[in-house]
């Protein structure tokens, strides 16, 4: 698979297998712009890298959509609930997360109920408190599949740095919910596991940025 790059940007062509059937490929153009009294124009000459750039995705070769991305903090309210709903506008397209202060997982009546939203000053628009996370698995049966597994990380795939996932209702006592959520993905059960919301820039969760599905005709 070739390229020919006819534009005055840098092109790069990311590869990567899908299956032992099937692989793809995508071709990463990078266009800069700058804003100017008459409106965005396209930037002139070469630009220096800022700290503030979004991570590149340009390696990343299953990758659904187009990005754009906030990198931010939330700011807290000053009385209960403490809860902020932050949006998104984009053109005609919105989208909204709901940021809450910190919550645990507590028992009442013998069920796992998620904890009053605690008062907090600021947060990020971080991938860390959106679902995901990682728990240590000791050796023995595999909680769900039930065969036996030599222990080690299990990561939830979509989001392995994120807060939430836990592997059972004992460990998840006590534990932390996540905090940036969306109304209708919202978590009710200890159980759940909503996909990861978020706006800040994600190039790590390849996983969260590929098709739900693959094509199954190589040729689509």
């Amino acid at each position: 698979m070739f390229v020919q790059n006819k534009t005055p940007h840098p092109v790069v062509l990311a590869r990567a297998d899908v299956s032992d059937d099937l692989c793809v490929g995508t071709v990463v153009l990078r266009a800069c712009h700058r804003l100017s009294a008459t409106g965005v124009v396209p930037w002139e000459g070469p630009r220096t890298a800022l700290e503030t750039d979004p991570p590149s995705t340009a390696d990343h070769a299953i990758w659904e959509g187009t990005s754009v991305t906030v990198a931010g903090t939330v700011r807290g309210p000053s009385r209960p609930p403490h809860v902020v709903r932050a949006d998104l506008w984009v053109g005609r397209e919105t989208r909204s997360l709901l940021v809450f202060g910190d919550r645990q997982w507590l028992r009442n009546a013998g069920k796992l109920v998620a904890s009053t939203p605690a008062a907090f000053g600021e947060k990020p628009l971080s991938w860390a408190l959106a679902f995901g996370g990682t728990y240590e698995l000791v050796p023995g049966l595999d909680p769900v599949r039930k065969l036996p597994h030599p222990g080690g990380p299990i990561p939830y795939m979509l989001n392995p740095g994120g807060t939430g996932f836990y592997p059972n209702e004992r460990a998840a006592e006590g534990k932390a919910l996540p905090s940036i959520e969306t109304r209708e993905g919202a978590v009710g059960l200890w159980s759940d596991t909503p996909r990861p919301v978020g706006f800040a820039p994600c190039p790590e969760l390849v996983g969260l940025r590929a098709p739900e599905t693959a094509p199954s005709d190589p040729d689509e």
